[in-house]
């Protein structure tokens, strides 16, 4: 047997794995098979009829120095990656915090999210606590809304002023009633300078 005969062996055997004519296990087993049937012929062809054990260099002149089970999972996994798309490979290789996925998403996500989620590591947990309480009022502001958010700061920026310590606009106060509060008496005697500041300007009789 030549190295010619071994390396159609192993071809003929690796074609049977492509097509799915066989199993990984059975190709393997295969090999193994046709690799020990070649050293040892070719063992008997080296020693001739000194007899003995092959020298090792022998042996790693039709192996390759690497087994034939290594190489055949080797290039068995390099084809697997060579069939996944860019997109299942980046997947596999990083996936975003769940918790981070749902502020993004609260957030209506703007810009780099990669620089987002570096700011949204350096806060705390408790600061963490404090973002969607603001996002749920300032989504209601001017800057928000116009033109659908194209005027508000994208997310990274966001995060990294620290917008979400901002204070809430409180309700605009309701008008006081003159006097509310006030005693009887005090109402009464406020009533009455009331009263004559409008005579004054006009607006009621002058007493007599």
């Amino acid at each position: 047997m030549t190295r010619d005969y071994l390396a159609l062996k192993i071809h003929r055997e690796l074609v049977d794995l492509v097509a799915g004519a066989k199993s990984q296990d059975e190709v393997l087993d295969r090999l193994v098979a046709v690799f020990e049937e070649t050293c040892v012929a070719s063992a008997a062809s080296i020693l001739g009829s000194k007899g003995g054990r092959p020298k090792k260099s022998a042996l790693n002149r039709f192996s390759g120095g690497d087994s034939v089970s290594e190489r055949v999972v080797t290039e068995t996994d390099s084809d697997s990656e060579k069939t996944q798309s860019p997109a299942e490979t980046a997947s596999k290789r990083f996936r975003y915090p769940e918790a981070f996925e749902a502020f993004w998403t609260l957030a209506d996500g703007k810009g780099s999210k990669a620089n987002a989620l570096k700011e949204w590591q350096k806060l705390s947990a408790a600061e963490r606590e404090l973002l969607a309480p603001a996002l749920a009022w300032q989504k209601l502001t001017h800057d928000w809304l116009k033109e659908k958010g194209r005027y508000r700061l994208d997310t990274e920026r966001w995060l990294k002023y620290r917008r979400f310590e901002d204070e809430a606009p409180s309700a605009k106060p309701k008008p006081r009633t003159p006097g509310a509060g006030l005693t009887p008496e005090l109402q009464a005697r406020l009533k009455h300078s009331q009263e004559q500041l409008a005579r004054v300007q006009g607006r009621l009789p002058l007493d007599d």
